[in-house]
C-alpha cells in the first residue's frame, strides 16, 4: 500500500521521470494502467501517467536505480529472493517495511545481508508515515538512515517536499528497530 504511495508522491514532484511500480497481482497492474487507480487502496486518488506499473520484475529491477522495498517485514526474504538474480553491483536497496521478521527477529538490513551476494547499498526510510496522511498531502516527516552520508543527503533530496520533510541519519540499526517498535 505504501509502495504506490510513494510511487505517486514521486511521480508528482518529478513528472518528466518515469517512476516503475512493481506487483505480482494481474488485476492490480490492470487497474493503474486502465484506470490509474489502486484497486483497493485509496481508489480515489489517481496515479499518474508516469508511474509504469508492470508484473515483470526482471524489466523493473533491471531499470532501476532505487530498489523501494514496500513490502511487509515477513515478506522481505521472499521478495529479496525473487528480485536478486536481476541485480546490477551498488544497486541502492530503500526499505520502507516497519517491523522484525517472525521467527528469526532479524531486521530488514539482516535479512538482506544473508540473501543478497553482490555489493549493494542499502537505506531505510521510516517515521511518521502513514499512507493514508500521505496521500492527502498532509504534512509528514520521516527519517533516512544510511551508513553512507552521501546517499543519506541524496535520499533526502529526491523524496523531501514542502509537505514531506525527511532528515538524515546513520544509524540504521537504531531507525529499523524504532520503526519496529513504532
Amino acid at each position: 500500500m505504501f509502495g504506490v504511495v510513494l510511487a505517486r508522491h514521486l511521480a508528482l514532484k518529478y513528472p518528466e521521470n518515469q517512476i516503475l511500480a512493481y506487483d505480482r497481482q494481474e488485476r492490480v497492474i490492470q487497474s493503474l494502467l486502465e484506470e490509474r487507480k489502486h484497486p483497493v487502496h485509496f481508489p480515489d486518488y489517481f496515479i499518474p501517467e508516469n508511474v509504469i506499473p508492470s508484473n515483470d520484475l526482471e524489466k523493473v529491477i533491471s531499470s532501476s536505480h532505487i530498489v523501494v522495498l514496500s513490502v511487509p517485514t515477513q515478506m522481505i526474504r521472499s521478495a529479496v529472493r525473487d528480485l536478486r538474480k536481476y541485480l546490477r553491483k551498488n544497486i541502492l536497496f530503500l526499505n520502507v517495511a516497519k517491523g522484525l521478521e517472525i521467527g528469526t527477529g532479524k531486521r530488514a538490513s539482516q535479512i538482506l545481508k544473508e540473501e543478497i551476494h553482490t555489493n549493494y547499498i542499502y537505506a531505510v526510510l521510516s517515521g511518521g508515515t502513514i499512507a493514508g496522511e500521505m496521500i492527502r498531502g498532509d504534512p509528514l516527516a520521516a527519517e533516512v538512515a544510511c551508513e553512507n552520508e552521501k546517499i543519506a543527503k541524496e535520499l533526502q533530496e529526491i523524496f523531501s517536499t514542502k509537505k514531506f520533510r525527511i532528515y538524515r541519519n546513520d544509524d540504521v540499526t537504531g531507525v529499523e528497530i524504532a520503526g519496529a517498535l513504532k
